[in-house]
């Protein structure tokens, strides 16, 4: 059962998907402020594109007892760069939202609007995050990067850090911002791989 806040705010981004999960070129962005809720270095680059992920953080347990390796995350990336100029308040709120979606029966893609979906994001290998944002419908850019700074997320110690990441192709900068979830527990129960669910903004710079 979904609480009341849930299902309100479920109802008012699933309303508003026409709007704000629009094409790149369709809205102003050049005004819109990344969330300042954990220190790091601010960007250099300009603001090109603002993605929500949802997703896994992925880890992996040698033994029972011993602490979780991260092996990276996957995710989904959806374009909210209109919601970013024009709703921040309505962005900051669907993190936290898709998280407490995992696993129910209302599909976190209906929420989104899988028309509207920017691209993927994964790992290359265990400290390599790749961010493809181009397909048949659009090509916004792909790129490796590099974790460049990290901060602990501000609200919740059950939410992985805030990350800058840096690279050397086509994107200039990606902020992990915002983030929901993603945290293993502190010792392995079992042996094998541990997926957690997670959710965050992705503020990309070119």
């Amino acid at each position: 059962m979904h609480s009341l806040q849930t299902l309100f705010l479920l109802a008012t981004a699933a309303s508003a998907v026409p709007l704000w999960f629009s094409e790149q070129s369709s809205c102003d962005i050049s005004s819109a402020s990344m969330p300042s809720g954990a220190i790091l270095p601010p960007p250099s680059g300009t603001l090109y594109h603002v993605a929500l992920g949802v997703g896994s953080q992925n880890y992996t347990c040698s033994s029972i007892g011993s602490e979780p390796t991260s092996v990276g995350a996957v995710a989904t990336l959806y374009n909210v760069s209109c919601m970013a100029g024009n709703e921040p308040s309505i962005l900051s709120s669907l993190p936290s939202l898709a998280v407490s979606l995992s696993g129910s029966s209302l599909s976190t893609l209906a929420l989104m609007g899988a028309e509207q979906k920017s691209g993927s994001h994964y790992f290359l290998d265990k400290t390599t995050p790749y961010f493809n944002l181009d397909s048949a419908g659009h090509q916004y850019g792909e790129a490796a990067m590099h974790k460049a700074a990290s901060a602990d997320a501000p609200d919740n110690t059950y939410s992985v850090p805030w990350l800058q990441l840096q690279g050397s192709e086509q994107f200039k900068e990606v902020y992990r911002v915002n983030t929901k979830g993603g945290m293993p527990e502190q010792y392995c129960a079992e042996v094998g791989n541990v997926e957690v669910p997670y959710s965050a903004e992705y503020w990309i710079y070119v």
